[in-house]
């Protein structure tokens, strides 16, 4: 099985990335992953690790997952962001980042929020996960027409 951050490594490296950005974060296995295997990329990763914002998401235990994942990621080059991803657009000047990985809130009207506030932050790709989420394919395939589908339902546009 090729998983989301092999994928994302392997754009990462063929396309001389530095910047980035995980939008939904949970653990952290993508963007720790992805500073270990790419030489040189900083990312920064967003998630609210809270309650109330999707049933999909209320099952987690955010608090664990939080604590967790700013172990893991002490002394590398990852910035965590806890607010929401339409907050931590504003604090992105536009062109900033290499790549943005989308994989928060998979609401339709989430992914195009998502979408809409963090395009013009991107100079390369845009990437995401979960493609056959009913929310996440409508609101890419309305933006774009040249979508590319990848391993573990993963999908990218150039930008």
């Amino acid at each position: 099985m090729v998983w989301r951050w092999h994928w994302l490594a392997r754009l990462a490296n063929e396309r001389g990335w530095k910047r980035g950005a995980e939008l939904g974060v949970r653990r952290g296995h993508t963007s720790l992953y992805l500073v270990d295997h790419v030489p040189g990329l900083s990312m920064i990763c967003v998630d609210l690790w809270a309650k109330g914002i999707s049933l999909r998401y209320d099952r987690y235990n955010h608090d664990l997952n939080l604590r967790l994942f700013l172990e893991r990621c002490a002394g590398k080059p990852i910035m965590t962001w806890r607010m929401s991803t339409h907050q931590a657009a504003s604090c992105v000047e536009d062109g900033a980042l290499d790549f943005v990985f989308i994989d928060a809130n998979h609401d339709y009207e989430a992914v195009a929020q998502d979408l809409d506030d963090w395009a013009p932050k991107v100079s390369d790709m845009l990437a995401g996960h979960d493609w056959t989420e009913p929310g996440v394919s409508r609101a890419v395939n309305e933006r774009f027409t040249d979508v590319v589908l990848g391993p573990d339902q993963c999908w990218r546009v150039c930008r």
